[in-house]
């Protein structure tokens, strides 16, 4: 099984939910409404791509299937879809 990123945002936009694994880098990149201060809203891609934060990226040592299962919380917590 492989992971890909279908780039919805919605991790991006977890910030608030106490939902992601180090509540203080989600602090420090809240912009006040629970999404990340990096995220373009129109594009849903990161400002900071290729300097943003460890707990930003996805590596090798991620299991795809907690990708998987993890972006399926996101997206159903942020925008009620499964």
């Amino acid at each position: 099984m492989t992971w890909e990123c279908n780039g919805c945002g919605a991790c991006c936009r977890a910030l608030a939910t106490g939902l992601l694994s180090d509540p203080e880098a989600a602090r420090a990149l809240d912009s006040g409404d629970g999404v990340c201060r990096h995220l373009e809203r129109a594009t849903n891609r990161c400002t900071i791509y290729e300097t943003r934060p460890a707990c930003c990226r996805v590596t090798p040592a991620h299991a795809p299937e907690a990708l998987t299962e993890g972006c399926r919380v996101l997206r159903l917590a942020i925008f009620r879809e499964v």
